[in-house]
């Protein structure tokens, strides 16, 4: 029986890198600890196998890899390759499609990856509402309309509360540098033509899911590309200078040649989100007769702890993975110092690289930064309002005020006067006229007593 494989390997990080000194090398060493992900896995599933490897050596370019598309009834670049019989497998990761599946199979699942969008970040380098934004506009509304409505000191209470609560760590976030925060918000920006689609591969899975599929993401998104339709680059990096240029959302997934090269960028102010995305599996594909199918079906099943541990030690383990690394051989540094500014990414692959392109893997996704003046802006914005309000207030008090004491002080001077005249009249009927004499005289000359009862508001 025949113990080898035919298998094509193609310039293509983090499946294959091309800085270790011969290519492919098929096992890590210490002068190659990265030699790629899918040459690491695919080299020990053939060993597990008992396989001798034929390289079969794609001469690309770096971003230039023609994964292969489908036209006039035959396939071109790599799956022109297995279609043709001139190897039996690529040392490549492919999604399952209904047109490939016509025309290939595929091994058992190796990992799943999920879809991320590239796009260039916003520049608002204060974010001065951010007092505001614990919560929505809606949720603001809501809450004045409570306070008119319902019972103000209960639900003062409970809201303040809620709200002091929320604001130090509204206050403590980074400014929101992403356009989108999920795939539906990236839908609507698409629909309303602030954002074009970009990609450099329209044979690419997402993209033939995308005319094909009835998943609801897809079906919206098509709607969206119908008035808005798709810009295609020649290469990977020419894809990505129109996204650094502003405007595009360039669609890649996490395990791609397209998020590493993206990621080398982090300098010039890409982030990633990938929220809301499904995930898909990702597979070795061969031809519908190749005797490998069952075989590296067993292998991937007997050895998924190795695929994980693979995957783990090229994306979540703090490696810094671009070629300065490689050629000064200390790729085996933890990412413990921070310089400049990082990448973000919105999504559970929480990977950062700084200005130079190395990987940086931050805490959940956030960071930290110490309050300045744009992040308190919004604070002493609510407390000058409140200071207003408080003022306002203040000097209405103080009209009212002065207002009901002139009332109250024409009130009683009318009932002083109103007093004696009914006193006059009062002693006239019912006492004598010697008793009328004195009261009269009284009232003539009253004593500073009888002022100060009958007139004692002039001196509050």
């Amino acid at each position: 029986m025949n113990n080898k494989i035919r298998i094509l390997f193609a310039r293509n990080p983090p499946d294959a890198f091309d800085e270790c000194r011969h290519f492919p090398t098929l096992k890590p060493s210490v002068e190659c600890p990265f030699p790629g992900w899918c040459v690491e896995i695919i080299s020990y599933l053939t060993e597990y196998l008992k396989l001798k490897i034929e390289p079969f050596i794609l001469n690309n370019q770096i971003g230039e890899l023609n994964w292969g598309s489908h036209e006039n009834g035959t396939w071109n670049g790599v799956l022109g390759f297995i279609q043709n019989n001139t190897v039996d497998t690529a040392c490549l990761f492919f999604q399952r499609t209904q047109l490939r599946a016509e025309h290939f199979s595929f091994s058992y699942p190796i990992t799943n990856v999920k879809p991320t969008y590239v796009v260039h970040s916003q520049h608002d380098e204060w974010n001065i509402w951010n007092a505001f934004m614990p919560y929505s506009p809606s949720t603001w509304f809501s809450m004045g309309v409570m306070l008119i409505l319902q019972t103000l000191i209960m639900q003062c209470r409970l809201l303040l509360d809620m709200y002091q609560t929320l604001l130090l760590s509204a206050l403590l976030q980074p400014v929101a540098d992403n356009p989108f925060r999920d795939a539906r918000e990236m839908v609507r920006l698409i629909g309303s033509q602030r954002f074009k689609l970009i990609t450099n591969y329209i044979g690419n899975w997402y993209f033939e899911e995308l005319h094909n599929s009835n998943v609801s993401h897809y079906r919206s998104l098509r709607l969206a590309i119908a008035q808005n339709p798709i810009h295609i680059a020649s290469t990977v990096p020419k894809a990505l200078d129109k996204v650094l240029k502003g405007g595009y959302i360039y669609p890649i997934q996490e395990d791609s040649i397209g998020m590493q090269m993206a990621k080398e960028r982090c300098g010039a102010g890409l982030v990633f989100v990938s929220e809301g995305m499904p995930e898909v599996s990702s597979h070795l594909i061969f031809r519908h007769d190749s005797r490998f199918v069952k075989l590296f079906e067993r292998s991937i099943i007997m050895n998924l702890d190795f695929v994980r541990r693979t995957f783990k030690k090229y994306f979540h383990s703090n490696f810094k993975l671009t070629k300065e690394n490689f050629d000064n051989n200390y790729l085996t540094k933890n990412l413990t110092e921070r310089i400049g500014h990082h990448c973000k990414e919105e999504s559970s692959f929480s990977s950062y690289l700084n200005h130079k392109g190395r990987w940086h893997f931050g805490i959940n996704g956030i960071e930290l930064k110490p309050l300045d003046f744009g992040s308190m802006f919004g604070v002493m914005l609510v407390a000058l309002l409140g200071l207003l309000l408080s003022f306002l207030a203040f000097c209405a008090e103080i009209y009212y005020n002065r207002k009901k004491k002139r009332l109250m002080f024409r009130l009683r001077m009318r009932r002083a006067l109103a007093e004696q005249a009914h006193l006059t009249a009062s002693a006239q009927v019912f006492v004598k006229q010697s008793v009328q004499t004195k009261i009269g005289n009284r009232l003539q000359s009253p004593t500073i007593g009888e002022i100060h009862a009958c007139f004692g508001e002039i001196y509050i």
